[in-house]
């Protein structure tokens, strides 16, 4: 059996403003998000021994890979996801990752 191992670092920290309209009436199936910052800083990522197989995927494997992203963002201007009969309309959604390492090992993908 695989195993996949998630961590963030001691200082990992993630924030978000909670400025989240909710639906401003029952029959209202639309929750708008917006205006959003979020930030992920000072944390690390490992993905290790975990083996993915499936009809036609690739043979591909990793042995040991690490990348730190040092700064990073982007913006999502106008979205809207359809789910369980409610839409959500997301709109000014930046997302920022500082000093951010990713750590592979051990990880092989086939069918």
């Amino acid at each position: 059996m695989s195993a996949l191992l998630i961590s963030a670092g001691a200082t990992g920290a993630l924030a978000a403003s909670d400025d989240t309209e909710q639906p401003s009436k029952p029959a209202d199936d639309v929750v708008r998000v917006g205006n959003e910052d979020v930030t992920i800083s000072d944390a690390t990522v490992q993905i290790k021994d975990v083996q993915i197989t499936g009809t036609g995927l690739p043979e591909k494997s990793v042995d040991d890979v690490s990348v730190t992203v040092h700064e990073s963002s982007v913006t999502v201007e106008e979205m809207t996801i359809e789910h369980d009969g409610t839409t959500y309309k997301v709109g000014d959604v930046t997302v920022t990752v500082r000093n951010v390492g990713v750590s592979v090992e051990n990880v092989s993908i086939g069918s």
